[in-house]
């Protein structure tokens, strides 16, 4: 039977690499959406929890509620919520949105700065925070996110500019009290002095990010162990599995195991 097996030890060694770029454990939030990227919700919740993390990100109203113990705040990305919660926040994604969201919910305002994605487009956001004070919303963060940080281009720059004007209007407007972040993994390894709220932190925890700007000393936090099957020759141009789903590409040696399942 396959095995999966996450290391404690490794998973710190990551917390402790980011957490000396925020200066502070309580700036980490730690994304813990679909299933803690396969690692296993719960899981990872109870090593965060162990370490001392308190902050979590997911993507449903359903992962907030099945962690909701661990943490003390909680980010939900992509659900709207039938009622409010004192710990849990809602994003805000579309203007159109807004009025589905109970009154008395706490929100953050996602702002597209260049990901296309999702987001209230920038200069839409008076309208918003006017939607958000009619619909009896609780606002407390604006928020956005990174599309190329780990790329050597201009869009990290250009996205960070973009949020940094967002942040003086706001400032100048009298809001003062807002949390704002803009930090993914990616360009929180970017930064020379990081200065925002907190940081969402997902793949760089987990010990898998790839970068073509930054070096870490990350450690995989997952591993996989599974009971040898077989080994052949497959020589170049031979398939594998139902409808050759994997082409060989040279003459090589594969090892088969009995991975037929995998039940976190």
């Amino acid at each position: 039977m396959p095995l999966i097996k996450l290391n404690k030890n490794n998973f710190f060694n990551n917390l402790d690499i980011i957490a000396r770029i925020t200066k502070d454990r309580d700036k980490i939030a730690l994304v813990l959406k679909d299933n803690a990227y396969g690692h296993g919700l719960v899981e990872v919740a109870t090593m965060a929890k162990e370490y001392g993390i308190t902050r979590a990100v997911v993507r449903s109203c359903d992962e907030a509620k099945e962690i909701e113990s661990y943490f003390e705040y909680i980010l939900v990305l992509a659900d709207i919520p039938k009622e409010s919660n004192e710990k849990i926040r809602y994003t805000i994604n579309d203007l159109d949105a807004i009025k589905e969201f109970p009154k008395g919910t706490k929100v953050e305002l996602k702002l597209d700065t260049g990901m296309h994605r999702n987001g209230i487009e920038c200069e839409l956001i008076q309208d918003a925070i006017s939607s958000i004070k009619k619909q009896g919303l609780i606002l407390e963060a604006l928020f956005t996110h990174h599309s190329s940080a780990d790329e050597l281009n201009s869009v990290w720059f250009t996205q960070n500019k973009a949020f940094t004007k967002i942040k003086e209007k706001m400032l100048n407007l009298g809001y003062t009290d807002l949390r704002y972040h803009s930090a993914n993994s990616a360009s929180l390894f970017r930064v020379d002095e990081f200065d925002e709220d907190m940081a969402r932190v997902g793949i760089a925890a987990y010990g898998c990010l790839e970068s073509e700007v930054t070096e870490q000393n990350l450690k995989p936090v997952l591993s996989l162990h599974a009971l040898k099957n077989s080994s052949r020759i497959l020589q170049d141009g031979q398939s594998i599995g139902y409808s050759g789903t994997f082409t060989s590409s040279k003459n090589q040696v594969l090892t088969m195991t009995l991975v037929m399942e995998m039940v976190l």
